[in-house]
């Protein structure tokens, strides 16, 4: 795992950046080292986190002639296997390091390298010979890709900051602002920052010529399959098989990898099937949330009791969002509406402390395997599965029970802004609308001009594949913007590359993913029960307490609930700062008034209005840190 920038200028006129300031704003992606290689054309520079390579591994890497030249971050698999298949070929490896597995299969398939790629990945390639840039992000966006072009001068990096201390201008984007107070993500492609885009996942940047092209090299489907086509005990089977490799495959070779448990269904296979082939009792790593109906410690410690792993709880309280709320806005550069990325943050700070680089996570589980609330809710709604209204009625009813605590953050109302639409509005974006209506009356008037929240929200809704049945079309649009730019930006790679770890995913190895959303409806969601394929196909791999437990989310409690006077304070604090007052989009006057409204509500409407307050407090956040005070 690592960090990368590169720079092209079309007209050869490349001056030489500021590489202080660049090693700078990657060093927390790769503290081992910072290297570069430079040209009137190019400017290649990489940051190394040492897990897998050599000790005299580097990066940029180039061919033998030279005329080829890659950055890369994250991992590929599988190595072992693909570097035998290439030297069988001819190819000579000159390093020790995955990385390279890039350059070699650029050079023996061309443009069709792509198709070999899989793992957790983002790259950077310059042909010489062609005078062409490519830019390449995972499937999933799983690793961060963003780029920028300036007057014929094209910037690719994996963070927004790094293309900012390579002279790209910072400033706030008015229509990635709009879109996140408008449904709070972002859209495929879009960052928080003018002229910054990010590289959607599956794509390619193509730059020739100074023209770039953004191409698709993956797709993503749901429902390819029909249940008389794949019989069930197969799908298992299937299930079952592709789970174990993919884990397998994500063990470091070098290093020894610790493990992020909750106690769900998802991170406990992983951990135990993991242990199999580990060689050591696991490391594994909990947080603790200051409120019981939030808290799952008691699960986890009882998960850790029956296995031999070493259990280890971070605490985090209300006033711990507050305060170190700064440091997660500025390495996730992303806004949040829970303090669960804040906890992410101190997840990590406490895996690194004890020495891991490695991170094993169940992100991706609830995508592929449908065990959101929320897409059984589009289900039961929609669908109309069971028998009679009278049976969908009390399901609903009991799954929202089971629900509560995501009301206001997952769940919404029936009703959605009733003049904007009629058509199938998913659960979770009846949530959003309803608390981003908040924003409209705190923005400043010349914001407010601009920030046209409905249209916004209906350009979300037109991305829903009509062709799929609701909640499908709810889990592809689930998976397309709030996995990418919140689940596995702001609350994944963000938080975790904040102290140099490496996450890896199994459950989001595209050959199981794809083949686990191509799957009927009916075998995830069958008889009231999510993830259903899933629990039967780790029936003997983990607990049967475990296997049959029902979701709880990885949610921190609202800070109506928790939060000290003290707390409270700071949090007055930070929107009173000059450097708020400075802000392009909001009205301080108007923020603070309803901060002082959502306290003496606290008891009523404070867990409501708690996502509206912890996007306020995520952007005065970033505005502290980045303290820019132009939007276009």
């Amino acid at each position: 795992m690592c960090g990368l920038i590169a720079i092209y200028d079309r007209d050869q006129s490349l001056e030489f950046p500021n590489i202080g300031a660049i090693r700078e704003s990657l060093h927390h992606r790769g503290p081992d080292g910072f290297n570069f290689l430079s040209s009137s054309s190019i400017f290649m520079g990489h940051s190394l986190l040492r897990v897998e390579s050599g000790e005299t591994d580097r990066q940029p890497i180039q061919s033998l002639d030279g005329s080829v030249t890659v950055v890369v971050n994250g991992e590929l698999y599988p190595y072992q296997q693909l570097k035998s298949e290439l030297q069988r070929k001819g190819y000579q490896f000159e390093t020790e390091s995955d990385s390279e597995l890039v350059l070699a299969l650029y050079q023996f398939y061309g443009d069709r390298f792509l198709e070999k790629l899989r793992g957790e990945f983002s790259c950077v390639l310059w042909d010489e010979k062609r005078q062409l840039l490519l830019a390449v992000r995972d499937p999933f966006g799983i690793k961060p890709l963003h780029y920028a072009e300036l007057n014929g001068r094209w910037f690719v990096g994996s963070e927004a900051k790094t293309i900012f201390a390579a002279g790209f201008p910072a400033q706030w984007s008015t229509q990635g602002l709009s879109q996140c107070f408008s449904h709070q993500y972002l859209k495929p492609g879009y960052s928080l920052f003018a002229g910054i885009k990010q590289l959607p996942p599956g794509c390619c940047l193509r730059v020739e010529s100074g023209t770039g092209m953004v191409e698709p090299y993956y797709s993503l489907s749901f429902g390819d399959f029909d249940a008389d086509d794949v019989p069930l005990d197969i799908a298992i089977q299937n299930v079952k098989e592709q789970l174990i490799e993919s884990i397998e495959m994500r063990i470091p070779s070098r290093e020894k990898c610790a493990f992020s448990l909750s106690g769900g269904l998802d991170s406990s296979a992983i951990v135990n099937i993991a242990s199999k082939f580990l060689g050591y009792p696991p490391d594994c790593y909990t947080v603790s949330f200051d409120h019981d109906s939030y808290d799952e410690y008691s699960l986890v410690e009882e998960f850790a009791q029956k296995a031999s792993i070493r259990l280890h709880k971070v605490n985090v309280t209300s006033d711990d969002v507050i305060k170190r709320m700064e440091d997660a806005a500025y390495y996730s550069e992303g806004l949040a509406c829970n303090g669960q990325y804040v906890a992410k943050y101190m997840l990590n700070r406490a895996i690194a402390r004890d020495g891991y680089r490695v991170v094993m996570s169940g992100e991706g589980a609830d995508e592929a395997f449908m065990g959101y609330a929320h897409l059984h809710h589009d289900s039961l709604c929609h669908e109309h599965s069971l028998e009679s209204d009278i049976e969908e009625s009390d399901a609903l009813h009991a799954l929202i029970r089971e629900s509560s605590l995501q009301a206001g953050l997952m769940f919404g109302d029936d009703v959605v802004s009733g003049h904007l639409m009629t058509e199938q509005v998913p659960s979770f974006l009846r949530a959003k609308f309803k608390f981003c209506d908040e924003f409209f009356a705190l923005f400043n008037r010349e914001f407010m001009e601009g920030a046209r929240q409905r249209d916004e929200q209906k350009s979300l809704l037109a991305l829903m594949d009509n062709d799929l049945s609701p909640s499908f079309q709810s889990n592809k649009l689930w998976t397309q913007v709030v996995l990418t730019n919140y689940i596995l930006k702001t609350l994944g790679d963000g938080m975790e590359m904040a102290s140099s770890v490496e996450g890896r995913l199994p459950f989001l190895d595209h050959k199981l993913f794809s083949y686990a959303a191509g799957l009927p409806t009916q075998y995830k969601l069958s008889n009231f029960e999510a993830k259903s394929i899933l629990r039967k196909a780790l029936k003997g791999l983990v607990r049967e307490r475990v296997r049959t437990r029902k979701k709880h989310p990885f949610i921190a409690p609202p800070l109506a609930l928790t939060l000290s006077d003290s707390g409270f304070d700071l949090v007055m604090d930070k929107f009173s700062s000059d450097t708020f007052r400075q802000n392009p989009i909001f009205s301080q006057k108007a923020v603070l008034e309803w901060v002082k409204r959502w306290r003496t509500q606290a008891d009523t409407l404070g867990a409501e209005l708690d996502p509206a307050l912890m996007m306020l407090l995520s952007f005065a956040a970033l505005q502290e840190r980045f303290r820019m005070d132009d939007v276009r």
